[in-house]
């Protein structure tokens, strides 16, 4: 298990994370600036922290009480840089067997070759990294970072300089050097597809401090935040207030005295949504809706069958349409007023339904699909909310 708590501080810039991990991928999301990469390095050895403790199992690498800071060769740490960092003068067989010095020459042509077989690069061996593409750069850099057995691995945004066919294979690639080495991996990344797609848990950080940790599903479903909620790309964020509890349904055991288990909601905009959550009436509250999570009824178009528990419809009209290939997505001015709401819809439902630009329909919002939380900044707006 790794266990870091590190306080770092660089001019204007100070980085406060704390977390541990087990034998897992664990995703570092957040913006340009946020300290990802600050963070891995304290955990390589390449930065030097003021403040904290890093340990990995029972070994202390890092421990600013007693002044402990283990070299970063000796701690079974293997990273992959966002550039790569091969060696221009080495082929593909010595950048991966560049990390193994002090092993005997027949165990290095084994471990090369199985690497080398691992990466799928058989028949690359005398090439220099810059005969090679981009993804067949990240696989020598991985399959280097991979040669002298590390404890644990570090991946600075890996996929950053690929394109997204590539970038599939890669990920495809890392979730199996995770099965087979069986080895953490914490991986950088500002891109929540990538987080959500290889992740067991999500980390979000942001201006050097760390926000949310969880599984990745609850993170990127349920934020805690309104920074949260933008940084995992969550596009229908509504603020509102508490207007109605739902006396007529029993509360849920752990409801505190005055609450019940529903609320509605009157966004900002003039909207009307129901939620699962029993806050009190005039509680200032967040709701986070992923557009997948909703839907839309026509005159030719049903709701799908999930969506008919809790359902609340709201009137709007199509503004824009636009699809992605496989998905298409709505974005719906709700009439006579409210916030604009963005839906996704798979290409077969768009279809069936017949959604035109300028349609009027019904938006489907199950209660289910609508995430709240208490919000702490009443005043704050949509636009702030959503801003990178």
């Amino acid at each position: 298990m790794l266990r870091a708590e590190i306080e770092l501080e660089l001019d204007e810039f100070n980085l406060d994370v704390r977390f541990s991990m087990r034998n897992e991928v664990l995703a570092l999301l957040g913006p340009s600036g946020a300290g990802k990469t600050l963070t891995i390095a304290s955990i390589a050895g390449l930065q030097h922290p003021q403040r904290g403790r890093i340990e990995f199992d029972e070994d202390i690498w890092f421990d600013s009480q007693t002044r402990r800071r283990v070299r970063p060769q000796n701690r079974g740490v293997g990273i992959v840089f966002q550039n790569y960092a091969l060696f221009p003068h080495l082929s593909v067989r010595g950048n991966v067997a560049f990390g193994l010095a002090g092993v005997s020459e027949a165990e290095q042509r084994r471990r090369v070759a199985a690497l080398l077989e691992e990466m799928r690069l058989e028949g690359l061996e005398e090439r220099r990294p810059q005969e090679l593409s981009g993804g067949q750069q990240q696989r020598v850099a991985l399959a280097r970072a991979l040669a002298p057995r590390p404890r644990i691995l570090l991946l600075d945004e890996p996929f950053a300089a690929v394109d997204a066919t590539v970038r599939m294979r890669l990920l495809d690639l890392v979730r199996e050097v995770h099965e087979t080495h069986r080895i953490p991996i914490v991986l950088i990344t500002h891109a929540i597809e990538e987080a959500y797609a290889l992740a067991d848990r999500m980390a979000v950080l942001e201006q050097g401090k760390l926000l949310q940790i969880g599984p990745t599903d609850e993170v990127f479903r349920r934020p805690i935040s309104h920074r949260v909620a933008r940084i995992v790309g969550t596009r229908n964020i509504l603020n509102g207030t508490v207007v109605d509890c739902r006396p007529e349904e029993a509360p849920r055991p752990a409801a505190r005295e005055g609450e019940t288990a529903g609320a509605r909601v009157r966004t900002e905009g003039g909207l009307e949504i129901e939620i699962a959550e029993p806050y009190p009436v005039g509680t200032p509250v967040t709701l986070c809706m992923r557009p997948s999570r909703l839907d839309v009824v026509t005159a030719t178009g049903a709701v799908r069958s999930e969506s008919r528990t809790a359902l609340g419809l709201v009137a709007a009209r199509v503004e824009r349409v636009q699809s992605t290939g496989d998905r298409y997505e709505l974005l719906l001015q709700p009439t006579p007023h409210g916030e604009r709401l963005e839906v996704e819809l798979s290409a077969d439902a768009f279809a069936r339904r017949r959604v035109e630009l300028g349609a009027d329909l019904r938006v489907a919002i199950p209660r289910e699909a609508v995430h709240s939380f208490r919000n702490e900044y009443p005043a704050q707006r949509l636009e702030d909310a959503r801003a990178l």
